[in-house]
């Protein structure tokens, strides 16, 4: 395997230390938030072609545009703590829509 391919592999070994880091970072700026990881991380399953999911989600209904505002918030306060090239996928949602995900999740705190 090539360097570009252990390296990323350590990464993702590492999961939980930055899942950590960002639920603390995105739990500061959006207390009411409920976050969750879900995916091949929680399923055992990571490869070199996975990512990590967060679940950022709020009560309320909100626009695209809130959205877009919230994940650029988050990822202004993330990249001061994780390596901007982690393979970290933030997704943000309302209660309805997280309702829909069928897939095994995990509550952070």
């Amino acid at each position: 395997m090539g360097r570009k391919v252990h390296s990323r592999l350590r990464m993702l070994k590492q999961w939980r230390k930055i899942v950590e880091k960002a639920a603390s970072t995105i739990n500061k700026l959006y207390p009411e938030a409920e976050l969750y990881v879900t995916g091949g991380a929680i399923e055992g399953r990571l490869t070199v072609n996975s990512d990590i999911d967060i679940l950022v989600v709020f009560s309320r209904e909100m626009s695209w545009r809130e959205k877009v505002e919230v994940l650029a918030k988050i990822w202004e306060k993330l990249e001061e703590e994780i390596p901007e090239h982690y393979i970290l996928e933030i997704h943000i949602l309302d209660k309805n829509e997280a309702s829909k995900i069928k897939c095994r999740k995990i509550k952070l705190t």
